[in-house]
């Protein structure tokens, strides 16, 4: 609408009401001038920090102000003085957060993960026969997904049962099947051949040398074939109940050392580094918790950093920054949209409420 001489104070009075009403609905309609025209909505900006504030906190698992150490005992010389290894600063901060995390999320490994697999397929939770399928699925997890893994394990239990084992995947069904039709069998998991070779040789040694159970001692369990330290201590503790180590995959692994927890080039080696310092009564639980978080929030490939808590806390020393400003950018542009559309709709009301044809 433009000013002339026809412009009477009767209309100047509606559209003042018009500029009014429109300002309780945000900056963006409130930019209606006196004239009628309309002034270009100014976008507003993203301001990302160019840098991180270092971490430098020192919170043990109260959130009190201090060193925290572990103490590693002398098994050999218990008068032997107690060596002290210090907790990394921002290992309680980062833990506890990715516990919080976790707490909110269901990941493959909770609901799919090697120890949950021989209760789902057969809602076992002890005994022998539970002790070797939790060996089996432990085996197979190797370069696999828990999905697939689950499947496979799955698909096994049913075949054996439809041939007439009457508890389905077992130690006698392994050592009875031929090579071919177990290869066939697994042949979704990677790097199924070799593992066929493994499950057998395995199941002949746990016949014929454990009397067809489990060992409770890691160097009888590493013994098998195929089975490395991280499978071992995950076995002793879900098979056992017993926690003589830290089961460190490849997400354990690749974490601790993002968060320079350790400074590790493989597995094992960050094993060994974490069990220095960890606290004993976190070996168990650490491995699920790093893993799902892993699975679902910081994967090797598409991290979620726009997601996850630690980036907004500045607690990660390894944030993606162009994964946040283009999460922004993304929600600013919906909601300049969802604006754009609430304007068009209110502008609307308000014409027919105060008999305005055009107020742009």
């Amino acid at each position: 609408m433009v000013k002339s001489e026809f412009f009477t104070q009767r209309t100047s009075k509606r559209l003042k009401l018009a500029s009014q009403v429109a300002q309780s609905f945000g900056s963006t309609i409130a930019d209606v001038a006196l004239d009628g025209s309309r002034r270009k909505p100014v976008r507003p900006t993203v301001k990302v920090k160019k840098e991180l504030e270092p971490i430098d906190l020192e919170f043990d698992k109260e959130g009190n102000d201090t060193k925290s150490t572990v103490s590693i005992k002398n098994e050999e010389d218990p008068q032997v003085k107690v060596e002290e290894t210090p907790i990394p600063k921002n290992f309680f901060p980062i833990y506890n957060e990715v516990k919080s995390i976790r707490s909110k999320i269901t990941t493959p490994v909770d609901s799919m993960g090697c120890a949950t697999i021989p209760i789902r397929i057969a809602e076992e939770k002890s005994g022998p026969l539970f002790r070797y399928r939790l060996l089996v699925s432990l085996m197979l997890s190797s370069q696999t997904k828990d999905e697939v893994n689950y499947e496979v394990m799955k698909s096994m239990n049913d075949y054996f049962k439809s041939v007439g084992y009457e508890n389905g995947l077992c130690l006698q069904a392994i050592l009875d099947v031929e090579p071919a039709k177990l290869d066939e069998l697994i042949h979704k998991i990677g790097f199924h051949n070799r593992k066929t070779v493994y499950l057998k040789s395995a199941a002949v040694i746990v016949n014929e040398q454990f009397n067809g159970d489990i060992p409770k001692d890691i160097k009888k369990i590493t013994s098998l074939p195929g089975v490395g330290p991280k499978m071992g201590y995950l076995l002793l503790q879900d098979a056992w109940g017993i926690n003589d180590g830290i089961g460190v995959d490849v997400h354990v692994d690749r974490l601790a050392n993002m968060w320079r927890w350790v400074n590790t080039k493989t597995p094992e080696q960050t094993r060994l580094a974490l069990e220095k310092w960890l606290p004993r009564e976190l070996w168990q639980e650490i491995n699920p918790v790093l893993v799902g978080f892993g699975q679902v929030i910081c994967t090797p490939r598409g991290r979620r950093c726009d997601v996850c808590s630690l980036a907004s806390k500045k607690l990660c020393n390894n944030i993606d920054r162009g994964i946040i400003s283009k999460s922004r950018r993304e929600k600013e542009s919906a909601a300049l949209r969802g604006v754009a559309v609430k304007e068009k709709k209110i502008r609307g009301d308000i014409s027919q409420i105060l008999d305005i044809e055009d107020l742009a």
